[in-house]
């Protein structure tokens, strides 16, 4: 009941904050009319950003295979990988509420570390976000059609798909505001589906003996609890490098700082309270798919969650279930084209991209031209690589590229500046960003090299770019 009444709240909240769009105009000596983004986004707004960008496919789709390396130490995985992003996070904290830029990712890099440094880094998040376009609106498409009992087929999946993908973009065309609100929605009606598994299970088929050690020997070859302890700490690594995935996106809460209100504030408080919701969301949804699966947790790979809840309530409501999946999966889509559509709006504002791409559209007040360029990038790699564990294996590591390099960012700021700096100062920031820099190097060795070769390749691909647009505004 008390969770019935704070999603209806906090609905509630989110309705009565959607009005109309209006102008906001400042003006400059001579009276000319000047126009920038809106700070239209308040605290509740930047926390849906951070928690919305983070739960996905992720909290759903990976229980498996970390249970089928770890077993009931699973959770172990879930824990370490949230305190490595919270590492991270908290360096975007204060880097963030420094300079509330939109694309501010790419300024505080460049400041820090150099133009080449801040493009690169910029160029690697901001292309592995557009190519997560693509397989999130293709896994969107896969749960209508198995919802609905559609028989699937490459086209049907790629139209739908392409159906989705545009239909983000045109929302988030409309406007930020609008585009925030509906971020609100999504994320309410998403933790509400987490936490209608949750007690579902608890309600029927959680089980204290599934984390009990002897039920998973003859699954992992084990004798003796220390023994299957010893083999689940071995690849804790491993495991969480695939737990990272899930806790992306938390960080998009500093990009479009410029739309934000009290940005020095605010982006701290909305970093650190999702931090907190989404990693206490994550343990606990880990905790009951074991709980209810137990051994059989590895058997049954990316469809753990939506098998506890069949068993839970039956194959009507697992159908239900997995349908709801498909807002968890368009409510990150929003908050991606959300969010990097700013980064290279910033680009283009710093000369670093083709000025097209700052364009203001003259009604809606959004950067229009970076909107559907990034949506393109998602509709291409559907129509190329068309696979959605392809995409979400590049993405990943394209993704944790710039993860290493806030660490190194953050203290090369703290010796550049003085103690009169705006925004917060983390305390001990410096062992923050130090421990930072290495347990992210320590997730990237858990790739294979080809992987990893190939990302460095894709990231690097974009400094011919850069160079050719430096040579033309110089």
């Amino acid at each position: 009941i008390v969770m019935v009444n704070l999603t209806m709240c906090l609905f509630k909240h989110a309705m009565e904050k959607i009005k109309i769009l209006f102008f906001n105009q400042d003006t400059i000596s001579g009276g000319d009319v000047i126009f920038g983004l809106k700070r239209e986004l308040g605290l509740a707004e930047a926390i849906a950003i951070g928690v919305g960008s983070a739960v996905g496919t992720g909290v759903v789709k990976l229980h498996g295979a970390v249970g089928s390396l770890m077993g009931p130490f699973g959770v172990l995985a879930w824990i370490l990988a949230g305190a490595i992003v919270a590492l991270v996070y908290l360096c975007f904290a204060e880097l963030g509420s420094g300079r509330p830029e939109s694309g501010s990712l790419y300024y505080f890099v460049k400041d820090s570390l150099g133009e080449v440094a801040g493009f690169t880094i910029s160029w690697s998040y901001w292309l592995a976000q557009s190519l997560a376009l693509g397989a999130l609106s293709l896994a969107s498409a896969e749960s209508i059609l198995l919802a609905f009992s559609i028989p699937e087929d490459k086209v049907k999946l790629l139209v739908l798909a392409l159906i989705v993908l545009f239909c983000i973009m045109v929302v988030n065309i409309i406007g930020v505001r609008v585009a925030g609100k509906v971020q609100d929605v999504l994320t309410i009606l998403k933790i509400g589906l987490l936490l209608f598994f949750v007690v579902s299970v608890l309600a029927s088929t959680f089980k204290l003996e599934n984390f009990a050690p002897g039920k998973y020997f003859t699954t992992f070859n084990a004798s003796s609890t220390s023994e299957l302890l010893s083999s689940a700490l071995k690849n804790i690594g491993l495991a969480s490098l695939i737990v990272i995935w899930a806790y992306i996106g938390i960080e998009e809460v500093v990009i479009p700082g410029e739309e934000i209100k009290d940005p020095e504030r605010n982006i701290p408080r909305a970093i650190v309270l999702s931090l907190i919701l989404v990693i206490s969301l994550y343990v606990i949804v880990a905790i009951t798919t074991i709980g209810a699966l137990g051994s059989d947790i590895a058997k049954y790979g990316t469809k753990c969650v939506e098998i506890a809840v069949r068993r839970a309530l039956g194959t009507l409501a697992g159908s239900f279930f997995s349908l709801f999946l498909v807002f968890s999966f368009i409510a990150v889509m929003n908050s991606s084209t959300l969010i990097n559509s700013r980064i290279i709006y910033g680009y283009a504002k710093d000369g670093v991209f083709p000025r097209i791409f700052a364009n203001i559209h003259p009604k809606f007040r959004t950067p229009y031209i970076a909107i559907i360029c990034q949506t393109l990038i998602g509709a291409l790699a559907l129509i190329i690589i068309g696979s959605f564990i392809d995409i979400t294996i590049i993405c990943n590591l394209l993704m944790l590229i710039p993860y290493l390099s806030i660490g190194p960012t953050l203290l090369a700021n703290r010796m550049k500046c003085s103690s009169d700096v705006k925004g917060i100062r983390i305390k001990g920031g410096e062992v923050i960003a130090l421990l930072a820099f290495i347990l992210s190097a320590y997730l990237i060795g858990q790739a294979r090299v080809s992987l990893l070769l190939y990302s460095i390749i894709v990231i690097f691909a974009g400094l011919p770019i850069y160079y050719i647009m430096k040579r033309e505004t110089d």
